[in-house]
């Protein structure tokens, strides 16, 4: 079976799946709320979450969230621009000399 054949089948079982003991179903309940949601904009937009830590001297890292991450030795002592990406169970950090 083909991944969009999958996901068709899914979205159809996420309609009809029911919270609880809930008298809509997930489908009803988009349906009533579809005419209140905006529209995508069309400008790019930042998915990520910024944080501005400071490299520490000594061993070159940054902690985000609890998690530290090594950076290159010439940003030791400077205030860094950090993005941080959750995709499911993992996350990706990338790091941007300068606080900008």
């Amino acid at each position: 079976m083909e991944l969009n054949a999958w996901i068709a089948e899914w979205e159809a079982a996420d309609d009809l799946w029911r919270i609880d003991s809930r008298a809509r179903t997930g489908g009803e309940h988009f349906a009533l709320e579809q005419s209140l949601l905006r529209p995508v904009p069309n400008e790019p937009f930042e998915t990520g979450r910024v944080f501005h830590p400071r490299v520490d001297v000594r061993r070159s890292e940054i902690c985000v969230r609890m998690g530290r991450h090594s950076v290159p030795v010439r940003l030791a002592g400077r205030i860094v621009r950090v993005l941080l990406h959750s995709c499911g169970c993992s996350s990706h950090v990338t790091v941007h000399p300068g606080p900008a």
